[in-house]
């Protein structure tokens, strides 16, 4: 079986882009965490069931006593004030990962904006820009940072794992409201 993978960028508004083995399709979006007024225990309980429904409707789910696909995140790269709190989003992925039997792993900011421009210290608007042409989405449709981050996630997984060719944009994605719950998914398919 082809291994799937869920790359997530965790934060208030948290990007995500997943491989779906078994379409063989590039999906990405991003969804806001409810407002920090919240109790923290219930903002994480969001975030684990909006990635729960991610992976299970993009085909990273399996019943194999083994992990066989992959959930990624992006580590946080300031540990004062906020970041302290990411590490907390973190923590429940690497729980829900081992709830859905999916190996884990991680990428420091660094790493991930080395292997997307040849610079660990790239700005926001550079990894923007690789994001869009590396997987040819066009400049008038909505792309956030944290999917841009995602998506180069995304990518330096897939290519660590052995699959050398980065798919083509091909759909429209849907539109996104500004609610807590709000969510946006654009597809893009493996031509292999």
């Amino acid at each position: 079986m082809e291994q799937g993978i869920l790359a997530v960028d965790p934060g208030n508004d948290t990007g995500w882009a997943t491989y779906d083995p078994e379409d063989q399709v590039v999906r990405s979006g991003h969804f806001k965490i409810p407002p920090s007024s919240c109790l923290p225990g219930k903002r994480l309980y969001f975030l684990q069931c909006k990635l729960r429904e991610i992976a299970a409707s993009h085909h990273i789910l399996c019943d194999a006593s083994e992990p066989i696909h992959v959930l990624a995140t992006e580590l946080p790269h300031n540990l004062r004030g906020r970041g302290t709190f990411l590490l907390h989003y973190v923590a429940a992925i690497q729980l829900l990962s081992e709830e859905l039997k999916l190996a884990y792993c991680h990428r420091s900011p660094p790493q991930i904006k080395k292997w997307a421009t040849g610079n660990g210290n790239a700005t926001k608007r550079e990894i923007l820009n690789f994001a869009r042409a590396i997987y040819n989405i066009p400049r008038t449709k909505i792309l956030t940072h944290d999917e841009a981050d995602a998506l180069c996630l995304l990518g330096l997984v897939m290519n660590e794992k052995g699959k050398r060719k980065i798919p083509p944009y091909d759909e429209e994605p849907t539109s996104s409201s500004s609610s807590s719950s709000s969510s946006s998914c654009r597809e893009i398919h493996l031509d292999e």
